[in-house]
């Protein structure tokens, strides 16, 4: 990986010798990674972004389960106006990681879609180079929870 395609909050943590109980984690964006967050979503600014939890290994041994609450405060430009909207991103996430899945540049995995019937889970990502990247991940949940129309006060 070249610096270039560095994520911009990244935060790995190495996994192969998590003990049985897991481990706890907790790290908070710096003002230069909030930065280039900001510009990889098009957001006005990301004025916090903190993610705490724990890793821990999963029930078949095969992989990793991170849990974690993510909070963020961002601004995003009204899609009426362009005025700034400011808004507060509170979101308990969970992953699935394992060693039984290939990695997306590999020989493909048999995906369905579905979940797991037997867990109810969704498909696991892949765990690969023993670590899981939280900070990656929880830019990517960001992502996921930022508002597609956010709109300012009064706003046609």
């Amino acid at each position: 990986m070249t610096a270039a395609d560095a994520p911009e909050f990244s935060r790995p943590v190495a996994v192969t010798d998590l003990a049985p109980g897991g481990r706890e984690f907790a790290t908070t964006a710096s003002a230069d990674e909030r930065t280039a967050l900001a510009a990889r979503f098009g957001l006005v600014a990301v004025d916090s972004l903190v993610i705490d939890g724990r890793l821990e290994p999963s029930e078949d041994g095969a992989g990793v389960r991170l849990r974690a609450h993510l909070v963020a405060d961002v601004v995003q430009s009204c899609v009426a106006t362009l005025e700034p909207v400011a808004s507060r991103i509170d979101s308990v996430l969970e992953r699935l990681y394992s060693h039984d899945v290939d990695d997306e540049w590999g020989d493909p995995a048999e995906i369905d879609g579905t979940r797991d019937e037997a867990t109810d889970e969704a498909f696991p990502e892949p765990l690969t180079g023993g670590s899981v990247d939280i900070g990656e991940t929880a830019a990517q949940h960001l992502a996921l929870e930022l508002d597609p129309f956010p709109r300012a006060a009064g706003a046609d």
